[in-house]
């Protein structure tokens, strides 16, 4: 009688598992819609740079976290009128990392939301006497730090001007992206300058793994809930 119960009890966690999956795929999400990060509401006139808080307060209100920022290094906002090299798709600012003489600099970009497609520009590079353009890439990852995809450039002189050139990632799950760049050891501009950072998402968060655990927690107790009930019905009926 026991197996029997168990038996029972296991269907039922399935068909509760099962109803609420059905649940959350026909709850209809939202339409997504782009939002693209210039940088050019940080003031950069005074300064030349913008990093630190200020950088990460910015960041916020588009659902950015700025981590893993290579240490020695620092990551900010600069602008055309004090980097002739660099030339932003849309003036004034860009983002871009100092590399402090290191080999191999990087950070990256946690997103609030799991993006649907992500898209970034290569600010153009103008031909200046010291400019060598850093070997870079940025890559994409989702939420169990699986890559989806990967652009980049190899180390190079610029000789002439290079128009700016913007990459796409279509690819839905989009948690978080890194962005690596090495001069290799050379004088030149350190860490490649991108701009127009522009996300699209339907707005669903990054599930944390304690939401699962609890959502796991509920379908078992609604199961044994209701197994409870199938047993004192059954002692009720026996009476």
């Amino acid at each position: 009688m026991k197996v029997k119960y168990k038996v029972k009890a296991i269907k039922s966690i399935m068909v509760v598992t099962l109803f609420m999956f059905i649940f959350l795929i026909a709850i209809p999400k939202a339409r997504a819609v782009p939002i693209t990060i210039d940088f050019d509401a940080l003031d950069t006139s005074g300064t030349s740079s913008v990093g630190g808080a200020a950088l990460d307060s910015y960041l916020a209100g588009f659902g950015v976290t700025l981590t893993n920022v290579t240490p020695g290094t620092s990551v900010f906002v600069g602008d055309v009128d004090n980097d002739a090299s660099a030339s932003a798709s849309s003036n004034p600012n860009f983002l871009t990392q100092w590399w402090g003489g290191i080999n191999g600099v990087s950070y990256q970009l946690d997103f609030d939301n799991v993006l649907d497609s992500l898209s970034f520009t290569r600010v153009g590079l103008a031909p200046t006497a010291s400019v060598l353009a850093p070997e870079w890439n940025v890559t994409v990852f989702d939420a169990f730090n699986n890559s989806l995809g990967s652009v980049g450039e190899p180390k190079r002189s610029v000789f002439s001007f290079e128009s700016p050139v913007t990459y796409s990632f279509n690819t839905p799950g989009i948690t978080h992206m890194v962005v690596f760049s090495n001069v290799g050891g050379n004088a030149g501009m350190g860490g490649m300058p991108i701009d127009d950072i522009v996300m699209e998402s339907s707005g669903e968060p990054i599930p944390e793994p304690a939401t699962i655990a609890l959502l796991g927690i509920g379908l078992v107790g609604l199961a044994g809930a209701a197994a409870r009930r199938r047993l004192r019905q059954k002692a009720k009926d026996r009476r």
